[in-house]
């Protein structure tokens, strides 16, 4: 197996990071011509929809891992990401058309719904797949949230807008839908992450982070389409834009975590190789901890046996020796998530600590 370099996907995180403000900063300064509102605007929706797009590989590059049902969930998660850059990206291009029928009607908003939907089925497969049951998976629930938080909006008062009142309810109604899609897409996150073992938490919880920062954003921007107009300086710089960028990062970050998931970070440089610090280590990559509970216990039994700098028995090496064993039997026919080859997580222990790991199990013909 590849070991990937820990500092190679840091270097295009800080690439994606740098280059996508790099990119939106000249924009913004090639635009001379037009009003500075209009020129921030551009600056911040590239910004947004870069940080979006170069999310997409750090999801793409571990596909190759996952069982084939977490491929399909991976597959919309990158669809919705991909949409959710295009829905960025036209705003500037609706300004620069001058397309008022298309910004005022709910069309920008309606793009913002697909990879709310896309986000959606991705994490009730996520959902599915780890055996979480939830209200917050239901699809029909989520239309009918949004449908009564619509009609409620609509009663509220508002500014004075150049669209007529239906016009002005259907697009707040599409951003509700977006708003109540994406927070049912956090929610399952929230539920999901107890399920989940270290390995795979941080990118979850990052994931999380980022639906409910656009699940605000949208908030955001509902609230202030009641109160200002299009002449705002808020809106000509189109300051609600802030909350999608922050989103865009988090889902950044997010597939950074994910792409870690196959990378040794910490090689041990000790000579002495520590059999409970090279089971737990292994432990570390089911995804679900509560499947493998029985063996959890067993090498917490050793571990609160042995003293600090204290050989393990004969006795004890079998006890962890038959944890590996297991954990291999569990990583290579039943995680939910991944599934192993015995050479691979072979490689993966000799990649952390060393080609004497496996010395005194002496697993080296199995």
């Amino acid at each position: 197996m590849l070991i990937a370099q820990a500092q190679d996907l840091r270097l295009y995180l800080f690439a994606a990071i740098f280059g996508s403000m790099a990119v939106g900063s000249a924009a913004g300064f090639l635009l001379a011509d037009y009003r500075p509102g209009f020129r921030f605007t551009v600056s911040l929706a590239l910004v947004t929809s870069l940080l979006s797009v170069f999310a997409i590989p750090f999801f793409v590059r571990t596909i190759k891992l996952f069982t084939d049902e977490v491929k399909k969930a991976y597959v919309m998660l990158c669809v919705g990401l991909g949409i959710f850059a295009v829905a960025q990206i036209q705003i500037p291009v609706v300004n620069i058309l001058n397309a008022v029928f298309w910004l005022e009607s709910g069309g920008v908003a309606t793009i913002y719904v697909f990879s709310a939907v896309f986000v959606l089925l991705a994490m009730r497969k996520f959902a599915k797949i780890l055996g979480v049951k939830s209200v917050w998976s239901s699809v029909t629930l989520g239309v009918a949230v949004a449908i009564s938080t619509s009609l409620m909006i609509s009663f509220l008062p508002h500014v004075s807008t150049g669209a007529s009142e239906l016009v002005f309810d259907v697009f707040q109604s599409v951003t509700v839908c977006n708003v109540v899609f994406v927070f049912f897409a956090g929610m399952l996150g929230l539920q999901i992450l107890p399920k989940m073992s270290v390995a795979y938490k941080s990118a979850v919880e990052w994931l999380t982070v980022a639906f409910y920062i656009l699940a605000f954003g949208g908030l955001h921007f509902l609230i202030v389409r009641l109160f200002l107009t299009e002449a705002d300086w808020y809106l000509d710089f189109s300051l609600t834009i802030i909350p999608f960028t922050a989103g865009a990062f988090a889902f950044l970050i997010a597939g950074y975590k994910a792409s870690l998931l196959n990378v040794i970070n910490q090689p041990q440089q000790s000579n002495q190789v520590s059999e409970i610090e090279m089971v737990t280590f292994l432990a570390s990559f089911a995804s679900q901890p509560s499947k493998i509970e029985s063996v959890l216990d067993d090498i917490s039994s050793v571990s609160a046996q042995v003293k600090p700098g204290e050989k393990l028995s004969a006795a004890q090496i079998a006890v962890l020796k038959n944890a590996y064993l297991k954990l291999q039997n569990y990583l290579t026919t039943s995680d939910p998530i991944r599934v192993y080859s015995k050479q691979e997580l072979q490689g993966i222990i000799k990649a952390k600590f060393g080609n004497k790991a496996f010395d005194n199990f002496n697993l080296g013909a199995e």
